[in-house]
């Protein structure tokens, strides 16, 4: 089978008039039909509430009553004595998802790589970690766990062992019935090597066990937090020939979450938000992605994330703005679908 190289892959994504070659490629694995795309939150959208304002409890309540069907939890931020919870937490977990109606939609675990003052953790001693998240990720019933890859930029991600912990992941993901999905932030994701050596490596193994969390969001066309880099990504993004150079990989994309940042924006020099009205005067880019998904045969959710102002009931009326605009926008694009 032949492996994309770093130059073809890029040149593959580039624009939609190559986007058939890769499909090509990627048909070597044929993942099954994806009827439906859902919507979740990710309870770090509460941080700043959670623990002095609210609680796990809350939290879940507050995302289930908007809609929300899966919640993405952060591993040491909201399970106590996190590795080892006890296991009438654990049933406590499982009476919330009951009693909600909502699902465990994603995990997500740090890499700790620098717990020594020595040097990094080995692969060896990374496994070690994962595999104690997979476990635990198991017994709260998420099929989806995000591993802290380093994806922030290609000289981090290059000088993991990512790799080499990742085939040696894959075997115990297999018998754990889990998913890993590195993140990948499509604002500067699709310009790195990360993409295509994650895609590679999914080809060469022919794994159904590997692949992507892919993080976007609507960002103001003034101020971002991305700053410079979030230009390339607001161009992928509301550009519908562009954006179909996503296509080729969604059979591989396991999760998708979606930042929002509401009327609040982040300035450039990092110190201050201001209250603006912009993002009723630009598009938003899951109007663009959305029709994407479903063309793709997307069945995953899309998590909520909102990171903003730490002020009390702040994330939840933003939550909630958020999910409302994304219901209308997939009942839009589910009635503009053209019937069989």
């Amino acid at each position: 089978m032949a492996i994309l190289t770093r130059k073809q892959f890029l040149q593959t994504l580039a624009g939609a008039g190559a986007a058939a070659a890769a499909a090509s490629t990627f048909a070597a694995i044929d993942p099954a039909p994806k009827p439906r795309i859902k919507l979740g939150v990710t309870l770090y959208s509460y941080t700043g509430e959670y623990a002095p304002t609210t609680t796990l409890d809350g939290c879940i309540a507050d995302a289930a009553a908007m809609g929300a069907e899966g919640i993405e939890l952060l591993s040491e931020t909201h399970i106590p004595n996190y590795p080892n919870p006890c296991g009438k937490w654990v049933e406590h977990w499982h009476g919330l998802m009951r009693k909600h109606k909502t699902q465990p939609s994603c995990y997500d675990c740090c890499g700790n790589s620098r717990l020594r003052k020595a040097g990094p953790l080995t692969s060896d001693e990374s496994l070690h970690l994962l595999l104690r998240d997979m476990e635990l990720a198991r017994r709260l019933g998420f099929k989806i766990v995000r591993p802290a890859w380093g994806v922030a930029s290609p000289g981090a991600f290059s000088a993991l062992t990512w790799r080499e912990m990742a085939q040696k992941a894959l075997p115990y993901a297999e018998k754990y019935d889990i998913q890993l999905a590195p993140e990948i932030n499509w604002s500067v994701g699709f310009n790195a090597q990360v993409v295509d050596a994650y895609a590679n490596l999914i080809v060469k193994t022919k794994t159904r066990h590997l692949g992507l969390l892919l993080e976007g969001g609507g960002m103001s066309p003034r101020h971002s937090v991305l700053a410079s880099s979030a230009q390339a990504g607001r161009q992928f993004l509301v550009s519908p020939h562009e954006s179909k150079s996503l296509l080729p990989l969604l059979p591989y994309i396991l999760h998708l979450r979606g930042k929002f940042r509401g009327p609040y924006t982040f300035q450039n020099d990092g110190r201050f938000w201001e209250l603006t009205d912009e993002l009723q005067q630009y598009r938003n880019p899951f109007e663009t992605v959305i029709p994407l998904l479903l063309q793709g045969g997307y069945n995953g959710y899309i998590s909520s994330e909102y990171e903003g102002p730490r002020s009390a009931l702040l994330a939840s009326n933003h939550l909630g703005w958020q999910h409302a605009k994304l219901s209308r926008m997939l009942n839009d694009a589910y009635e503009e679908r053209p019937t069989a």
